[in-house]
């Protein structure tokens, strides 16, 4: 009880010093309908929820500051329906500072800092802490470096990642081409074995977008490799999408194919969604998107995988309600 006071009390000062100060609120409700079926277990069926509220203000021309709570755990958003409250929790709170034209320094809890492809090698549900620099230039150079850190344990396990990322993004021939490098070193702390482990990622990843009957179409491919690891060292993923579903009665439709190796990639960055947050899984998803009206947007996933010696099918459906 003393933590939803708390929560409604830090909500609605937020709210009054947004209407005040002419802050941007954005926010998100989704309702969900998950479904797991293990081949060697019963179904689950769960009805699931989650929001989020995000405050940002231009503090003057260099810097933004930006809050975000939401509900669920560190990689997903979502709780089970059910009798108890929600937590709340903080998950953004960051600062952008324009230091030049084309280079900006964030710090704090933050999205993650790199550019991506499609791919599902790292939830993005995770925000990383710490300090991270980018340089977007208009050639269509960019670069990203930052160290960060997931977890900080005292007297438990540390872990961090200092990240470096470059990347070209240049339209050609009425083709939108975009294809980066990057190196991910984490560096894990065991206290209790009184040493580092190392966990060093190479990863390369291009997409290729054009139109197709007047509709944009995507494709991508993803690869990635543990440098540290012995065997089971690498990732791969590869997909289209047709169609963007962003205004309303647009929609879109994706294929995916994914494959993680056991020691690909470090654990807590795996998807929660796809491979059940473990390393170890290979399979495909198939994702569509349809916008009902403004704020309204319907999206099902399904996705087919094996996870170690477990088959899984796994059906999402959710309703988002965005403002």
């Amino acid at each position: 009880m003393r933590k939803a006071f708390l929560t409604l009390v830090m909500l609605g000062s937020l709210s009054v010093t947004a209407a005040a100060a002419d802050f941007d609120l954005n926010g998100k409700f989704t309702y969900r309908f998950d479904s797991i079926d293990l081949a060697t277990g019963p179904t689950s069926e769960k009805d699931r929820t989650s929001a989020e509220l995000v405050f940002s203000n231009k503090v003057n021309d260099k810097v933004k500051a930006v809050v975000g709570v939401r509900t669920g755990t560190f990689n997903s958003a979502f709780d089970d329906m059910g009798p108890g409250n929600k937590d709340v929790g903080l998950h953004l709170a960051y600062v952008e500072y324009a230091a030049m034209d084309d280079v900006k320094v964030t710090l704090g809890k933050m999205h993650q800092p790199w550019a991506s492809s499609s791919s599902r090698f790292f939830d993005r549900d995770v925000k990383p802490e710490g300090v991270a620099v980018s340089w977007d230039n208009e050639s269509g150079l960019f670069a990203n470096a930052s160290s960060l850190k997931l977890l900080e344990g005292g007297v438990q396990d540390d872990s961090k990642v200092q990240s470096l990322q470059v990347g070209l993004k240049k339209n050609l021939a009425g083709l939108d081409l975009v294809g980066a490098v990057a190196l991910h070193n984490h560096d894990i702390k065991h206290v209790a074995a009184g040493g580092v482990r190392a966990v060093d990622l190479q990863q390369a990843f291009a997409s290729v977008g054009t139109k197709f009957a007047g509709k944009p179409v995507n494709a991508f491919v993803d690869y990635m490799k543990n440098d540290k690891a012995r065997a089971n060292d690498t990732a791969l993923a590869y997909g289209v999408k047709f169609g963007d579903a962003k205004k309303p009665q647009e929609w879109d439709l994706s294929v995916f194919h994914q494959e993680v190796e056991a020691n690909a990639q470090f654990a807590l960055w795996n998807d929660s969604d796809f491979g059940l947050g473990l390393s170890g899984h290979d399979g495909y998803g198939v994702a569509a998107n349809y916008v009902v009206l403004p704020g309204w947007k319907v999206n099902a996933k399904y996705f087919d995988f094996e996870v170690g010696a477990q088959d899984v099918k796994r059906l999402q459906i959710d309703l988002n309600y965005m403002f």
